[in-house]
């Protein structure tokens, strides 16, 4: 699905997101605060304020995680 949709399902289900081409446990977690998007690694935090490509912002394969 595309990020926008994946975003609000992941935040009324209390998820993540993630792509299904992205092999590794690297997803992100949307959220309103000042931290805006959070890069995890399986269930630590890494950064926040995730810059996404464009490649990023058309994929179709986003899922909640």
């Amino acid at each position: 699905m595309k990020i926008d949709k994946a975003i609000r399902l992941a935040m009324v289900q209390g998820k993540g997101i993630k792509r299904d081409s992205e092999p590794c446990d690297i997803w992100f977690l949307p959220s309103n605060s000042l931290a805006c998007i959070i890069i995890m690694d399986s269930d630590k935090p890494l950064s926040q304020k995730w810059n996404p490509k464009a490649d990023d912002l058309m994929a179709t394969d986003w899922k909640t995680y």
